[in-house]
């Protein structure tokens, strides 16, 4: 049966947009953290349970290790942000001036490159594990440089470009994204766009422009030509996520420059400015895009990579029950996992609202409405998850897709389509008997047969229908008709 993942902003939980349908991600060895975000997915989530909410306050500290201040970050504390990696017993660590090898029990040295111009980069750095031509590595960025160090000596790997090293032709301030054997850099800096480098050789494989060039279609979006010679639009997020699977890269995009808050100079929507991108991480080809603001002035920039959440199709079919309990905490546990405050609150009536969202950059919160059925509490957990995802706080109710501004209307349409698309699989539901029976556009769907195609996916009957319009299954019409009387059934039903 399909399985597929819904794409989720984390990162730092300055959360941004996207749900796509995508393979679980193969989960890393257990103690080792081998990676910047832990996992290609991007969940910052460790499966060790040693030290836990019961023991946490009785630890001590056991060595420490001074990284020294860090010259570029312009700060008094030395502004590192790094997260060391952990591969096999050994920690991978840089600080202001070198790059180290620690033993994670004592915090000993067991080689150490310096550099000898420039810093590393004060996040992170990757691991490669070699192949039959090259044995494991250890990469990380300085400015526009990328440098290659053989993982058990600390020496540079000579045959990685030219002494081990490259120039990315634009600066990136993290660890390169691995993908086979392929390293995947943003930017920090002109010409922005995004690359990806072999981590044998060095030789760059492919590079997408964020600003398109002439005669590349979204050049369309940037009229009188504004898009020559224009700098910014970086990928400046500090890593990118990615469905190692089906191969497809999650990039996020900051907005248009070089003034952030005037746009008069480029006139047009301006792609791929705010915008989160799906690309072929083998080629570099662009799959799809969403740009959360047209022609930007407000400086919105995308700051994180989306997560993949690892629901699949089979589990969902597996968390029915009578009432839809099941379905609502296991969404509840996997939402709470990235970082999100969720709650139920009695406060108001259903009729007023489902939920609501607080996209707030610490700490962001999803309530519902405790007074709807448990499968609504679901629907609207995810509607509100997508919220998250855009970075827009609101309020939702019965009514999301009328009586809004423009711009309102269409972030409440996305974040039902969302919401509906995670709850209800596409691959599943258009291999269900009735569905195939039905056939395209519709009007014949009675009653029950909604109503047991809502049971069948613990979901609401008006997310089915949702569903059913999206794939072409009904017409609008038809829609709006019914889900005009499952509101109102709905609405007499908890009046009584």
């Amino acid at each position: 049966m399909a399985r597929r993942d819904l794409v989720i902003a984390a990162g730092s939980i300055a959360l941004t947009l996207a749900a796509v349908v995508a393979i679980a991600q193969k989960k890393a060895v257990s103690g080792d953290w081998p990676m910047y975000n832990y996992d290609l997915a991007g969940t910052r989530h460790s499966p060790l349970t040693q030290i836990n909410t019961r023991n946490v306050g009785t630890l001590a500290q056991a060595w420490s290790y001074k990284l020294g201040r860090d010259r570029t970050a312009g700060t008094i504390s030395g502004g590192s942000e790094f997260t060391p990696i952990a591969v096999g017993g050994v920690l991978y660590v840089a600080g202001s001036d070198r790059v180290v090898a620690l033993e994670p029990d004592t915090g000993k040295e067991t080689w150490r490159y310096p550099l000898k111009n420039g810093a590393p980069s004060r996040r992170g750095v990757t691991y490669w594990p070699g192949d039959a031509t090259a044995p494991p590595r250890i990469f990380f960025t300085s400015e526009r440089r990328l440098i290659a160090l053989h993982a058990a000596t600390g020496k540079l790997a000579t045959a990685f470009g030219k002494d081990g090293e490259i120039d990315m032709v634009a600066p990136y301030n993290s660890a390169p994204t691995l993908f086979r054997n392929l390293l995947i850099v943003g930017t920090n800096g002109s010409p922005g766009g995004v690359r990806a480098f072999d981590a044998r050789t060095g030789a760059k494989v492919w590079d997408f422009h964020s600003v398109p060039k002439a005669g590349e279609a979204a050049s369309s979006s940037w009229k009188n030509d504004s898009w020559k010679d224009r700098p910014n639009t970086y990928s400046w997020a500090f890593s990118q996520t990615l469905d190692q699977v089906r191969g497809i890269l999650y990039v996020a995009v900051e907005a248009p420059g070089p003034s952030d808050y005037w746009g008069a100079d480029r006139p047009g929507d301006n792609l791929y400015g705010n915008s989160l991108l799906a690309l072929d991480a083998a080629t570099g080809k662009l799959k799809w895009h969403f740009q959360t603001v047209h022609h930007d002035l407000w400086d919105y920039d995308l700051p994180s990579p989306p997560s993949l959440l690892d629901v699949t199709a089979d589990l969902q079919l597996h968390w029915r029950d009578n009432d839809g309990r099941a379905g609502f905490n296991a969404w509840r546990s996997r939402i709470e996992n990235l970082g999100v405050l969720v709650f139920q609150t009695i406060r108001f009536p259903s009729d007023e609202a489902s939920g609501f969202a607080i996209a707030a950059d610490i700490l962001p919160v999803i309530a519902v409405n405790r007074n709807d059925a448990l499968t609504r509490r679901t629907f609207s957990l995810v509607h509100e998850l997508a919220h998250l995802m855009l970075r827009v706080s609101g309020v939702s109710d019965l009514e999301t897709d009328v009586d809004r501004p423009p711009e309102d209307q269409r972030i409440e349409v996305f974040c039902n389509s969302v919401a509906a698309a995670a709850i209800i699989p596409r691959d599943v539901l258009l291999i269900d008997s009735r569905v195939v029976a039905q056939g395209a556009r519709s009007e014949n769907w009675s009653d029950a047969e909604i109503g047991d195609l809502a049971r069948n996916f613990n979901a609401s009957r008006e997310a089915v229908l949702r569903r059913l319009l999206t794939l072409n299954r009904t017409t609008e019409n038809f829609y709006r008709q019914k889900r005009a009387q499952y509101i109102a059934e709905y609405l007499a039903s908890q009046k009584r």
